[in-house]
C-alpha cells in the first residue's frame, strides 16, 4: 500500500472506514451515464451454465457465491478460484462504451494504491471482436490491472445477465459477492465499497487506544507515536511552515500547516490513525484532530507534548524538506463525511 495510505506491519489490510449512515444504494440504472449495445436486447448472454447467480432488481444477494470462470486476457488466461484470498473488484466494460472508458482511470488507481494488499481489479470486456479487440485498444492506453475478454457474454450471464456497463461487482476473499453498482464509479466511491470488507479483517493496534462513541481525540505519548509511524499511522506537523523550516519536524512527519489544512491531506483511507504534532503549548493540534474526526476519520490523536516532548524523549526529527514541484500530491474530489 501507498505510504500515504499507511502499511501496517501487524495487520494483513487496514481497513478503509465506512461512516454508518454516509452511504445509501450504490446501485443506480441512470440511463443517462449508462449505454447499451447497439441492436443488443441486452449486455448478458446465454450461457453453457444458465445457473448464475441471479440480480434482484436492487442488486445482487448479500454474500452470494460467486460463480467460477475463466477468460483469456492479455496477459493470459484468468480463472477466478486461483484468486480466491483476495478481494476481486470485477468490472464489466466494453471499448465502445463511453462510461466505461471513463471509470478506467479510478480503477486504475485502486489497482495501484492497494493491489499490493490484495485487492485485484479485473475489467472484463463485452466486445465482439473479444481479445484482438482488447489487444488492439490497450496498446494505445494506459491500463495497468488486469484485461479480459469475454465476447460470448457469458460470465455477465454468470453474474445475473448483466444489462447495463459499466458495471462493478465486489467478491471478498471467502468467494462472495458482497457488492453491485451500475454506473461510473469514482476512486472514493470504490473505496466506500471496498470498505465494508476489509473492516471486517482488522483488529486493533495493541498500542492504540481506543476512541468511544462522543470522545474528543486522546493524547499519545511520543513514544507510542513513533512506534504507530513506523507501523502506518500517519503523523501530521500543523504548525506554521517558517517555525517548522527553523526546528524541523518529527522524522517521517508530513507538514500541513493548520491555518490551510483540508481533507485532501489526509489519508484517502478513513481508516488510516492520524496524529497531530503541534510545539507543545496551543489548542491547534487538538481542534485540528476534532476538525479531521468531523470529516470522517475514526482514529484521531494529537502528540502529548508536542515537539517539545518529542525532542526531549530523544526521538528522531528531520529537516523540512519540500516536494519536487513534479511530486506535489493531487487535490482530487473526495466526499467529505460530516
Amino acid at each position: 500500500m501507498l505510504a500515504r495510505l499507511g502499511s501496517f506491519s501487524s495487520l494483513a489490510t487496514l481497513a478503509l472506514l465506512v461512516i454508518a449512515g454516509c452511504g445509501g444504494d450504490t446501485t443506480t440504472n441512470n440511463d443517462s451515464h449508462l449505454l447499451e449495445e447497439p441492436g443488443a436486447s441486452g449486455i448478458g448472454a446465454e450461457s453453457a451454465d444458465s445457473s448464475g447467480t441471479a440480480l434482484s432488481e436492487d442488486g445482487i444477494a448479500e454474500a452470494s457465491p460467486a460463480h467460477d470462470f475463466t477468460l483469456p486476457g492479455i496477459e493470459g488466461d484468468f480463472t477466478l478460484s486461483d484468486h480466491e484470498g483476495e478481494v476481486v473488484v470485477l468490472n464489466f466494460w466494453a471499448t465502445w462504451n463511453e462510461p466505461s472508458v471513463q471509470g478506467m482511470d479510478a480503477l486504475n488507481e485502486v489497482h495501484s494504491e492497494l493491489g499490493a494488499d490484495g485487492i485485484s481489479v479485473v475489467g472484463v470486456s463485452e466486445d465482439e471482436g473479444g481479445l484482438e479487440t482488447v489487444q488492439d485498444w490497450a496498446e494505445n492506453h494506459g491500463i495497468a490491472y488486469t484485461l479480459l475478454a469475454d465476447a460470448s457474454k457469458s460470465v455477465a450471464q454468470q453474474f445475473g445477465d448483466i444489462e447495463f456497463l459499466p458495471t462493478t461487482i465486489i467478491i471478498d476473499r471467502q468467494g462472495l459477492i458482497r457488492e453491485q453498482h451500475t454506473g461510473i464509479l469514482t476512486h472514493d466511491e470504490l473505496l466506500d465499497l471496498l470498505g465494508p470488507i476489509l473492516i471486517e479483517e482488522d483488529e486493533p493496534l495493541s498500542a492504540l487506544p481506543q476512541n468511544s462513541a462522543g470522545d474528543g481525540p486522546q493524547s499519545l505519548s511520543p513514544l507510542d507515536v513513533h512506534i504507530l509511524v513506523g507501523e502506518g499511522a500517519m503523523l501530521v506537523d500543523i504548525r506554521p511552515h517558517g517555525t517548522v523550516k527553523e526546528t524541523g519536524t518529527a522524522l517521517d512527519a508530513e507538514h500541513h500547516p493548520f491555518h490551510a489544512l483540508i481533507p485532501q491531506d489526509l489519508p484517502a483511507n478513513f481508516g488510516v490513525p492520524v496524529i497531530f504534532l503541534g510545539d507543545g503549548g496551543g489548542d491547534q493540534p487538538m481542534r485540528a484532530a476534532e476538525r479531521a474526526m468531523d470529516w470522517g476519520y475514526a482514529s484521531v490523536y494529537v502528540v502529548e507534548g508536542g515537539l517539545t516532548a518529542w525532542l526531549a524523549a530523544g526521538l528522531p526529527v528531520a529537516p523540512l524538506t519540500p516536494l519536487p514541484s513534479d511530486a506535489q500530491p493531487l487535490v482530487r474530489a473526495r466526499t467529505v463525511i460530516g
